[in-house]
């Protein structure tokens, strides 16, 4: 009787030894297989991709991403910014007339999704000729303290202007322009030292404000893009967009 009970004593922990090592051999499996996905997630997303949509006479200007529907964007504004797998992408583009129709563009564009970079897919021109403006301005990663900040112009009517960024105790009269902005032209990204700034928009080479913006808010290690949609010496009507690099990772 002693025996038979020595020995299923043995079976037990012989038993509790090889259910104790294929639990070990599962937790480590289930941790690799986490760590792998985790590092996969972290190679394949890149940074901040949105569209502008700064076509005269448009509603709505829609977009796909490799087939997949990204929406609507209403003239005059941007996107929300998004984080997306890398690759190459075909990218297309719709609009929605008034009675809420829908048409496709004849425009694709195959992009690279790749990198640590904010990237605006500008479409502007008029609804029977839409173009395309790619602009990619990289991770901020210079001193602390600092933002940058950058500006184009893609008004049909409006003559090259001078942006001022200045402080409130700043005239313009003793200030430089912080980048003059010819037709469609990026004035490339312009390192600023945070704070609130006065922004205002002159004709090139003049002190007269066409355009007060009051003030806006420089972001440390922040993209700052201005875009310029509606502009004209002799009119009210001025439209300026300003978008900040949301810095997805």
């Amino acid at each position: 009787m002693e025996s038979q009970l020595s020995q299923m004593r043995a079976m037990f922990r012989a038993f509790l030894v090889a259910m104790t090592c294929l639990l070990s051999l599962f937790l480590v499996a289930c941790d690799s297989d986490s760590d792998a996905g985790d590092d996969t997630a972290d190679e394949n997303t890149s940074r901040s991709l949105r569209i502008v949509n700064a076509v005269a006479g448009s509603l709505s200007i829609g977009w796909e991403l490799a087939g997949s529907d990204q929406g609507p964007v209403e003239y005059g504004r941007a996107s929300a910014a998004g984080a997306f797998i890398d690759g190459e992408k075909e990218l297309t583009f719709y609009q929605i007339d008034v009675n809420g129709d829908l048409e496709y563009l004849d425009l694709t564009y195959d992009y690279e999704v790749e990198g640590d970079s904010d990237v605006l897919l500008i479409l502007y021109g008029a609804l029977d000729d839409v173009r395309l403006e790619l602009i990619e301005a990289d991770d901020f990663d210079l001193d602390e303290g600092f933002g940058r900040v950058g500006a184009i112009n893609f008004s049909t009517a409006g003559p090259a202007v001078d942006m001022y960024l200045t402080r409130d105790d700043e005239g313009i009269f003793s200030a430089s322009p912080l980048t003059s902005i010819a037709d469609s032209t990026f004035s490339g990204m312009i390192d600023l030292e945070d704070g609130e700034y006065r922004l205002r928009l002159t004709a090139i080479g003049d002190k007269t404000v066409v355009f007060d913006a009051d003030t806006v808010d420089i972001r440390e290690d922040t993209n700052h893009f201005y875009i310029i949609m509606d502009f004209a010496l002799d009119s009210d009507s001025v439209l300026v967009l300003e978008i900040q690099g949301d810095g997805l990772t």
